[in-house]
């Protein structure tokens, strides 16, 4: 299941579409989401029907179960990443 957002950037309500964008993002989203189903990627938040990754890092240990960290990509990182890509892809 993807679990991607992102806002477009000629979105008509830009600081809405980031209003909307936080709210997944935000403990008490991350909380939520984790009531449907998928496991919450923030540390901290339960998840009671199954093991959230942090919950399965506790059990396993943490040299079996490696948590991905968000970091920010400078954007001219991103265009040689995507000029690369195209040339590959080309």
């Amino acid at each position: 299941m993807p679990r991607a957002a992102s806002i477009v950037r000629t979105a008509p309500h830009p600081h809405a579409a980031r209003l909307f964008v936080d709210f997944p993002l935000s403990a008490k989203g991350q909380a939520t989401v984790a009531r449907g189903g998928p496991a919450p990627h923030r540390p901290g938040v339960e998840q009671d029907d199954s093991d959230s990754p942090q919950d399965m890092q506790r059990v396993l240990g943490e040299d079996h179960v490696h948590l991905y960290r968000h970091a920010h990509v400078p954007e001219e990182t991103q265009h040689a990443y995507l000029e690369r890509w195209e040339r590959a892809m080309g």
